[in-house]
């Protein structure tokens, strides 16, 4: 779930399919919570970026924040939007909100320095050998459960169901 705080904001940072063609679209936005995000909004989608601007609208589209959210961020699309009268537009504007260019370019938040990269290089034994003595004897996770379960064969302790009848 997601919410745009600041849409200016939002839309100087959002990146657009720079191979569509440009397109100018004026929003009318209702926001409840946060005021600077009332009111009219017209941008240009162009080549990638979407610049603020004054110019004469191709289309024209009113909805809430939490809707402009929902689309932009792609989990609905415009058209299920408009059925669900949470967008009040032409059909064709909301035919062109579900086209070009307005879909996310790259999906924000998804690349990281978290995230773990391929390892291309050779392995040594003698850096590994610590490390399989700790996976064998299970140490990472506090208990000795390589031993318990796989050397000595245990079974899990299990409940006898009553009231269970065979049929």
């Amino acid at each position: 779930m997601g919410r745009i705080i600041d849409i200016r904001q939002f839309f100087a940072k959002y990146a657009c399919d720079p191979d569509e063609p440009s397109v100018c679209i004026r929003f009318y936005i209702e926001d409840d919570l946060l005021a600077w995000n009332n009111g009219y909004f017209t941008y240009l989608f162009d080549n990638g970026r979407c610049i603020e601007t004054e110019q004469q609208p191709d289309y024209e589209v009113s909805m809430s924040i939490g809707t402009l959210t929902t689309l932009m961020l792609g989990y609905k699309t415009a058209e299920k939007l408009h059925v669900m009268d949470k967008i009040q537009a032409s059909d064709e504007a909301v035919e062109h909100l579900d086209e070009c260019p307005l879909r996310p370019f790259i999906i924000f938040g998804i690349a990281s320095t978290d995230l773990a990269v391929p390892v291309v290089t050779e392995t040594y034994f003698v850096h590994l050998f610590p490390i399989t003595g700790d996976v064998f004897l299970c140490r990472y996770f506090r208990m000795l459960s390589g031993l318990d379960s796989i050397l000595f064969c245990r079974q899990t302790v299990s409940v006898i169901s009553h009231r269970m009848q065979k049929r």
